[in-house]
């Protein structure tokens, strides 16, 4: 049997904290990459981890300064839940700005678990205030399957996200699709991403490739981002263990992103950190 075919129930009871920016700063991944968290809180005892991650974002075909983002957080794991403080720090458009963030991911019954996040900040660089909320289950044996949604507000707009996943297991791989729908007073934008992650030596040994298109393929859109007519994204992130609870998390992105009908843009991103087993 294949890492992942035991690896289904492994995954599981090591409850590993799967992501990205998704993203994305964003939710746990300073350049969001459309992370996906996986898999639902069963683990056999207390576990504390922190991490520190470092975001860069550079501009094409556009006078911006680069972007940066720095996040650090702490979670508690017990059988029950997974407990997430997280503080996101960042400077975009000359500006710098801090934002608190929680997740909780508590479980609900055998197979299936919920994620709940809250958000707040008094920068214009990152939403006032953010919640989301969705539920996991598995509805057969290798799958995966959620509905869920985020509510953003910004100074000046705000924004309802519903979003899903179906997500299959396959030997040593995972599969996902997610869309995003956000209905907007000019109609309803439908983005989505695909994801493709393989699982090497354990669940903390993996490499994640992830595409998305349409106008806000994230679950955390920044402002401005809601009202692009198009985007197209490409990433790849993972994590490599080094030993003794230690675990370097990396990530690399391209997004192509038209603004209007005659303004276009490309990003490039690389974000860097280690988290520990405390």
């Amino acid at each position: 049997m294949s890492f992942v075919g035991r690896g289904r129930v492994a995954l599981l009871a090591a409850s590993i904290l799967l992501c990205g920016p998704a993203g994305a700063q964003e939710t746990g991944c300073p350049v969001d990459l459309g992370c996906v968290r996986t898999p639902e809180p069963v683990a056999a005892a207390v576990e504390w981890r922190a991490r520190l991650d470092y975001g860069h974002v550079r501009f094409g075909g556009a006078d911006l300064d680069p972007w940066h983002t720095t996040t650090a957080e702490v979670s508690r794991k017990d059988p029950g839940a997974t407990l997430i403080a997280r503080l996101n720090w960042a400077q975009r458009f000359g500006q710098n700005g801090v934002q608190v963030e929680m997740d909780a991911y508590p479980r609900i019954a055998r197979g299936t678990y919920a994620y709940l996040n809250a958000g707040y900040s008094e920068a214009s660089i990152f939403p006032i205030a953010r919640i989301g909320a969705e539920i996991y289950t598995s509805p057969a044996s290798g799958t995966e399957a959620s509905i869920g949604m985020r509510h953003l507000e910004f100074q000046n707009a705000r924004a309802t996200i519903f979003t899903g996943s179906a997500g299959l297991y396959r030997g040593n791989y995972y599969f996902s699709a997610r869309p995003f729908i956000t209905p907007q007073d000019d109609g309803t934008s439908v983005s989505g991403s695909l994801l493709a992650r393989r699982y090497f030596s354990s669940p903390e040994s993996y490499a994640t490739l992830v595409v998305g298109a349409g106008t806000a393929p994230t679950e955390s859109p920044l402002e401005f981002e809601l009202g692009r007519a198009n985007t197209y994204r490409v990433g790849l992130y993972g994590k490599t263990p080094l030993g003794g609870g230690l675990g370097v998390r990396w990530s690399t992105g391209y997004e192509h992103e038209s603004l209007s009908d005659v303004q276009d843009r490309d990003r490039v991103s690389f974000s860097l950190g280690l988290d520990a087993r405390l």
